[in-house]
């Protein structure tokens, strides 16, 4: 049976629960405990991994001199 145009679009923008996790975690909506790897469903935008990379970096002390 053949699908109407319509129908495959919608279809193709339909997104897997690691990719939504993923932009939620980009977007500051979600933790980024327990995610895995970054790119382990799809390869992820630029910003989002700009964006994750920035949340997940372990933040140093810099000492002050005294």
């Amino acid at each position: 049976m053949l699908i109407k145009y319509n129908q495959w679009l919608l279809k193709q923008q339909e997104s897997s629960a690691s990719t939504r996790a993923r932009r939620e975690i980009a977007f500051g909506l979600r933790t980024p405990t327990g995610m895995g790897s970054l790119h382990g469903h799809s390869t992820a935008a630029p910003w989002e991994t700009k964006s994750i990379l920035k949340k997940t970096k372990a933040k140093t002390k810099k000492c002050k001199k005294k």
